[in-house]
């Protein structure tokens, strides 16, 4: 891995305007540059890395091995290894940093003194959580610092940056950032990107998986396909199809290498001490290589005692399979096959269903509410679809949140923020 901050001569160069607002410089001026790796294969130096994967599997507690081997130049599980430790930054919003998060890294043996854990920003209005991508420049800031001083004595040591962790992404997005549309998330991810060439670190984004059926892993990550799009590696943890005990961890893109070997672990649990205590949690075990891909991880069906929920999700998929539909439309669909709105309203969640306003000429109120399902769900059956139902197709925007036995209320102007 090289060092960080090789890039900002570089980077000064790129800027070179051309008097019409365009950052330009010419390929002939650039020299050529290996791919710098904090983990060959799977995490570039430098770039944006997605961990895809389900709860419960482990992508918190890998991202916490991660930080282990980063902050003691330990060895990775194939056995490369950095030429240094490093810095690792860490943005959480899942799990406690007294009961969860330090305990682990404790189990895990990372060096402490260069994890630093962000809790919040403190600004003119006061503690926020923190928020992308107007808080990017902070972690820019903070890893141009460089420097780590032990806090029980006078002397610093200095050290440099190596890994951004964001778990999950979508906990960080700002509010007006919409997951699901592409635009929105390039956005973010191309200033996460410059941040990661500007410093050198490798950003690693975790995401859940959606409950969308498939096993192209490009599809299967949650929010909008632009969030896979910009990231340079992708990762996949998943069950293994072979052993319910044992998990694997699987390359589902790599722009900038061969796919490395997918690597199986378990998660174990561990305890160790503190003062007098004993204090249980859980670390990562790898497991040697596996040959199971992204793909065979995500071929397995997903195990739900949610009937009423497994046929709402089907009557979306069905009823938007080929288009997109207006929510009058599928509410009056829904309660001609007995399906309850609420449990509707839940499919759509779990499918990443996009909600979109769409207008109408002559009319007030800003048109009607629309659903369709994400590029990567689009005609994945050939069911017929019944299209009988007369309902009107342009609903009030708030009747969507209505109970389908209710009377819808008269059309009145809403605000954009009043989405079904």
């Amino acid at each position: 891995m090289s060092e960080p901050f090789g890039m900002a001569q570089e980077a000064e160069r790129r800027k070179r305007e051309t008097g019409i607002g365009l950052a330009t410089v010419r390929a002939d001026r650039i020299a050529p540059k290996r791919v710098a790796w904090v983990w060959p294969g799977r995490i570039p130096a430098g770039k944006v890395t997605m961990l895809d994967g389900d709860p419960g599997l482990g992508k918190s507690c890998i991202t916490i091995d991660l930080t282990a081997r980063v902050s003691t130049a330990s060895p990775f599980p194939d056995g490369h290894k950095l030429d240094k430790a490093r810095c690792v930054l860490l943005l959480s919003a899942e799990d406690g940093v007294e009961d969860t998060i330090v305990p682990r890294l404790q189990a895990a043996g990372a060096n402490r003194k260069l994890v630093t854990i962000v809790d919040h920003v403190a600004d003119d209005g006061g503690p926020r959580p923190v928020e992308l991508p107007a808080d990017i420049d902070r972690i820019e800031k903070w890893c141009a610092s460089l420097i780590y001083a032990d806090d029980d004595s006078p002397d610093a040591f200095w050290t440099t940056p190596g890994l951004v962790i964001i778990d999950p992404l979508t906990a960080f997005l700002a509010g007006e950032v919409n997951a699901h549309r592409d635009q929105d998330v390039r956005r973010v991810l191309f200033r996460l990107k410059v941040m990661a060439e500007e410093t050198g670190c490798a950003v690693v984004c975790v995401r859940h998986l959606n409950k969308a059926p498939g096993t192209n892993p490009l599809y299967r990550g949650g929010g909008s396909i632009g969030i896979i799009g910009a990231a340079r590696s992708g990762l996949l943890v998943g069950v293994d199809p072979d052993d319910e005990d044992r998990r694997i961890l699987a390359v589902s893109k790599s722009n900038l290498a061969a796919k490395a070997p997918s690597l199986a672990y378990r998660v174990l649990g561990a305890t160790f001490r503190h003062g007098d205590e004993q204090i249980p949690t859980v670390r990562i075990a790898w497991d040697g290589a596996s040959e199971h891909t992204a793909e065979d991880l995500l071929g397995r069906p997903v195990e739900r005692s949610a009937p009423k929920q497994d046929a709402a999700e089907d009557f979306l998929r069905n009823a938007l399979g080929k288009e997109a539909r207006p929510v009058a439309w599928l509410q009056k669909l829904a309660k001609d096959k007995r399906i309850s709105w609420s449990t509707v309203k839940r499919a759509k969640d779990a499918l990443e269903v996009i909600v979109e306003r769409r207008g109408e000429e002559g009319r007030r109120g800003g048109g009607a509410w629309w659903w369709r399902l994400p590029a990567g769900q689009l005609q994945l059956k050939e069911t017929a679809t019944d299209t009988t139902p007369d309902g009107a197709l342009n609903p009030d925007p708030e009747s969507a949140g209505q109970d389908p036995d209710s009377e819808a209320p008269a059309v009145k102007e809403t605000t954009d923020h009043e989405r079904p």
